[in-house]
This record gives C-alpha cells, structure tokens and sequence, in this order.
C-alpha cells in the first residue's frame, strides 16, 4: 500500500495499491484554507523556499522596479533566504519610494501560511511540500523546477501545469524579462488567473493527513 502525492505515481508502481492522498500540510496553513482572494490580482509572493532561490532573487532584482512602476496596485512580497539577504535586501532601498512601499523583502518568513493566504499568485520552485500548501490555499502559481537532484520539481510541477493550476518557467529561462513577462501575463488577464485559481483549488488535498492516518490504521488492522 502507498500512499502518494501525486496520482501520476500509480503508473508507475503497477503492482502496489497506490492511493492519491497528497501531501499533508501543516494545520496552520490547512486553517487557511478557504481565504478568498482579491478582487484582482494584486499581490505576488515569491519564495524560493526556507533557503532561498538564486535563480528566483536575481530574476525578481532585475525586474521589480519595472513591475511595480508599470502596475499602480501591484504589491511584491519576497522571501530570498539567508545566503542571498546580504545583496537582495538592499534592493529595495534602492527604488523609489513610492515603488519601495510594494515590495517587501526578507530573508525568511515565519508565517508562510498567511503568505500565501495572503497572495493572489505564488512564483517559487516546486517542491512538494509548497505545492501541497498553495494548492490547498487555492493559489495561482509561476513554477520555476529546481533542476537538479534529477530534476524531480519538473515532474512535480507538470501535474499543476497540465491542469492549469500554473504556469512553468525552466530554470535556465527564469531571468529578469521573462519573469515580468509570466507575471504580466497573470495580471493582465484577470480569466486566466481566475481559471488557474480554480485549477489551483480543485489540485489541493486538505485532507491528506487524515488520508493517510486512515492507510495507516487499515495497514495496521491488516497485520
């Protein structure tokens, strides 16, 4: 018996029972579940995960001013990690204050549930655990794969894309133009993000823990 993250996983163990669960989340993120978004798509977290995303800080560096400038009602929340804070904090200061007032920089945050509530449109790689959180919290996403350690977030993310929960960015592509270019993209045409919401709603498991418990107990009554 496996319980899996992804439904995808079934075809390849053909002889086990596989059950798509999905990822447990956290309670304090699970009790976010069900924040409805704005009106309009006005709020962009980035997030590269608790260490931070080279990639993701250089390209949100090169193109923040340019977004923020081009969108009145934008506002830019980044987590960049600690081992980037050193030069992407001090980003921020040097824009102008009008823009400096929409973009919030830190290394780390400790309430990322209230994030991603927060946000009407996630930019971060594709782990599975941050996959798992903002699909339960029905957030659009920009997936940008960590390309290594046989490039697994590719294989995460593609269930998301195929199904129109999010858009997909290769890493080796994620520079400054095209990052503004896939959030542009988003903001600009209010049905897509709406779509790609409901996508990102109907891809979450909220109730993965008590899925998995429930493998567990009927595994142990088996015994």
């Amino acid at each position: 018996m496996v319980a899996a993250s992804f439904a995808q996983t079934a075809s390849l163990l053909p002889g086990a029972r596989v059950v798509h669960t999905g990822n447990p989340v956290r309670p304090e993120v699970k009790a976010q579940a069900g924040a409805p978004l704005h009106e309009t798509c006005e709020h962009v977290l980035v997030m590269g995960g608790s260490q931070g995303a080279r990639r993701l800080n250089d390209a949100v560096a090169g193109s923040i001013r340019e977004l923020l400038a081009a969108h009145a009602q934008l506002r830019v929340t980044h987590q960049c990690g600690a081992r980037d804070a050193e030069w992407a904090v001090p980003v921020r200061a040097g824009l102008p204050e009008e823009l400096r007032e929409r973009y919030t920089v830190s290394a780390f945050f400790d309430d990322i549930g209230e994030r991603i509530r927060d946000a009407d449109l996630v930019v971060m790689r594709a782990g599975g655990s941050s996959l798992a959180e903002t699909t339960v919290l029905g957030r659009p996403m920009i997936l940008v794969p960590y390309p290594y350690a046989g490039a697994h977030q590719v294989d995460n993310a593609m269930p998301y894309v195929e199904a129109g929960a999010a858009l997909l960015i290769p890493d080796e592509e994620c520079g400054a133009e095209r990052l503004r270019t896939d959030v542009e993209r988003v903001l600009d045409d209010p049905a897509l993000w709406q779509r790609m919401a409901a996508a990102s709603r109907a891809a979450g498991r909220p109730d993965a823990d008590d899925d998995v418990v429930a493998l567990i107990r009927e595994a142990a009554a088996q015994r």
